[in-house]
């Protein structure tokens, strides 16, 4: 009896020391068993979220003011009042017509003379020069204050020509010798100043002279101041311009001995 009471109170001590242990969960993963030992399974990545464009700071607008278009103002332009107007080497009736304006025509004005009765405009005959028309011949359209004042070309001679002078006659080519009076001709396009001196085969250069044409066109020169040697026979004899431009021609002069 006593000994069936001892296993019992054991029993009832083993009983109540398993209640009092204390309760073990289990909380870990269970571990993802691959069904394929040669592709083994890959956790998914976890993707970032995109990251925002840097906005870049807005520059402030300028207070630079923006400038304003300048007007620009129309050449004046020139038309002949009534029929076709000459247009001249420089700015006077005293220069050489180059070409004319005909009417109905109108074309840039260039330049004025100092005294603003002449326009400069390019030749219409010619593209690399230019010429002159008489403003009371002309209508101008536009405004001319701001013109420039233009200098005429310079005027230059544009022909030359000797004369032949008579010949010498001279009784068996002795006794004293007589003055031979050259003559020439020297054309120019206006106004201007003129160099210039004979030349002969028997004597060379003669004197120098200076001419002043007040108008264009050809202008009589002569020199009379050469006494040829007195040996028969035809000689050269020129006429040289040596400003304001050079130009020359040539003849000849013949003496004679009976």
């Amino acid at each position: 009896m006593k000994i069936r009471l001892a296993f019992s109170m054991v029993l009832i001590a083993g009983f109540l020391s398993a209640c009092n242990l204390p309760i073990s969960v289990n909380t870990a993963v269970p571990s993802v068993i691959s069904t394929s030992h040669s592709n083994p399974a890959t956790l998914p990545t976890a993707t970032l979220p995109p990251v925002a464009p840097t906005s870049m700071p807005t520059p402030a607008p300028s207070d630079t003011p923006t400038p304003a278009p300048t007007a620009t103002l129309a050449a004046p332009m020139v038309t002949p009042i009534g029929n076709q107007v000459a247009c001249r080497f420089g700015p006077g009736t005293n220069y050489e017509i180059d070409g004319g304006l005909n009417a109905g025509v109108t074309v840039p004005v260039l330049g004025k003379d100092t005294g603003g009765s002449w326009w400069q405009i390019q030749d219409p005959s010619n593209s690399n020069y230019d010429c002159w028309v008489a403003s009371n011949e002309t209508t101008v359209t536009g405004d001319t204050t701001d013109l420039p004042v233009v200098t005429p070309r310079q005027t230059i001679v544009t022909s030359v020509s000797v004369n032949q002078p008579a010949t010498v006659h001279v009784a068996g080519c002795v006794g004293p010798s007589t003055a031979i009076n050259f003559t020439g001709s020297i054309e120019v396009t206006g106004p201007t100043t003129v160099t210039f001196h004979f030349e002969t085969q028997q004597g060379g250069a003669l004197s120098s002279h200076t001419a002043s044409f007040t108008t264009f066109g050809p202008h009589s020169v002569s020199d009379s101041s050469y006494k040829p040697p007195l040996t028969a026979g035809t000689y050269w004899l020129k006429l040289v311009v040596t400003s304001p431009n050079s130009m020359n021609a040539q003849s000849s002069y013949t003496i004679a001995c009976h």
